[in-house]
């Protein structure tokens, strides 16, 4: 399930439907067949006369790391291989593309000066409540926001926060795993807008984090998001 930003908070729109989204059946047919096929070796000519496009790259990660990439996150994936591809005379194998991938968004690893220690959630008038423990460069603030979900409510806090302004792009997420080893996943896209010595300062970036819990990695690679593209941090009180 994927969604655009809604028009006040940048996340309204996906906070309703996550809890009913799951496994998208033609991706997962797709990894049960070529699960059992081994891949050749991806060579791409860097340019615009790639000989292996960006689906190809997605579908080897697929393959390899079980994870269905949304499709900005397949382009943007796609612009990363062609640079290191350039680098190395045009080619790239199956395992340094997983490990490529890991490195550049943080998979398995989400790094930051902040992180979400502990949290609760609520339903309260108005949405969702979100109280928190985080972690800022070893000092420890307790934080609380409210949302039309749990993203929401996490940028409600983040807010508190951070110098400038942090939007939601774009969500998505599904389960991984199989059988009594199900756990999810989730790709987040974030939009970060700061004015910094008078002249506006945007940049944007993608995390992906997984988890047993979907509620869980969302917020977690919201966090690390926005670690990674560079947003100012206030200094704790």
């Amino acid at each position: 399930m994927t969604a655009s930003p809604g028009p006040r908070d940048g996340v309204s729109a996906f906070d309703r439907d996550i809890a009913g989204s799951g496994l998208r059946t033609v991706l997962s047919a797709v990894n049960s067949h070529i699960g059992y096929h081994p891949l050749p070796e991806l060579k791409l000519s860097a340019g615009f006369n790639a000989r292996s496009g960006q689906s190809d790259f997605a579908s080897a990660i697929l393959n390899s790391l079980g994870l269905e990439l949304p499709w900005r996150l397949q382009a943007a994936f796609f612009e990363v291989v062609q640079r290191v591809a350039a680098t190395s005379s045009g080619e790239i194998t199956h395992d340094a593309l997983s490990g490529l991938f890991k490195e550049t968004y943080g998979y398995d690893a989400p790094s930051g000066p902040l992180s979400l220690k502990s949290f609760e959630l609520d339903r309260v008038e108005g949405g969702t409540r979100l109280a928190g423990e985080f972690l800022l460069e070893d000092k420890v603030q307790h934080l609380s926001g409210v949302g039309n979900g749990p993203l929401s409510a996490l940028l409600a806090c983040l807010h508190k926060s951070i110098e400038g302004s942090l939007v939601i792009r774009e969500y998505s997420e599904h389960a991984l795993g199989h059988g009594t080893e199900v756990g999810a996943v989730s790709y987040v896209e974030l939009v970060y807008e700061v004015i910094e010595n008078g002249q506006t300062r945007k940049t944007s970036g993608w995390d992906v984090v997984s988890d047993t819990d979907i509620a869980t990695s969302g917020l977690h690679a919201a966090m690390s998001a926005s670690s990674r593209i560079g947003a100012v941090w206030k200094s704790p009180a």
